[in-house]
């Protein structure tokens, strides 16, 4: 396949912007692990992000070419999927990546390994955003007189607690519910 048809494959069959599919066809290396992660985790915009954005960056900074890039193109899949399934966040998906890029590593087992899961007891959070509105009256007050932005001070309190792990826009519902009773 020709650069040419593969890029028009690529917006064509993947909707790819024309400025992505530019960048992945530039080596047939990279062309390679795009369509092997995108088997996998079916979300080709996602690796596509991943692999322009984070994998260049990294690559770059160790002065490396693209046929260096060495890590397999099912973990970053999978490292997608977890993202989608909500297990882990995107911060946490960065972090990741960067140890698929430097050493392989299997995300699934990675984040289990070393309980980078999102919280996902509603219970054990909806303790903390009370604990939160409790501590914290200035902001519950500047929220009900209109400031909405004061909600981000609350969020930002329980995921500095949690260490990122729960889910922001789960808890910004949850405290946007209670301080609309």
């Amino acid at each position: 396949e020709l650069p040419d048809e593969k890029k028009a494959r690529y917006i064509k069959d993947f909707q790819l912007s024309e400025y992505d599919a530019d960048l992945l066809i530039r080596s047939q290396h990279v062309a390679d692990i795009f369509e092997k992660a995108t088997a996998v985790c079916q979300k080709p915009k996602e690796v596509a992000n991943f692999i322009n954005g984070d994998c260049m960056r990294l690559l770059n900074a160790a002065g490396g070419e693209e046929k260096d890039i060495d890590f397999t193109p099912e973990n970053l899949g999978k490292l997608i999927n977890l993202v989608a399934a909500g297990t882990i966040n995107k911060t946490t998906a960065k972090m990741i990546f960067e140890k698929i890029y430097a050493e392989d590593i299997d995300p699934e087992r990675y984040v289990k390994e070393n309980g980078l899961e999102m919280m996902s007891d509603d219970s054990e959070l909806e303790k903390m955003v009370d604990e939160v509105i409790a501590n914290n009256p200035k902001s519950v007050a500047d929220y009900q007189k209109g400031k909405k932005a004061a909600i981000g001070f609350l969020v930002g309190q329980i995921m500095k607690a949690t260490k990122g792990q729960a889910n922001a826009g789960k808890v910004n519902q949850m405290i946007q519910e209670k301080l609309n009773q």
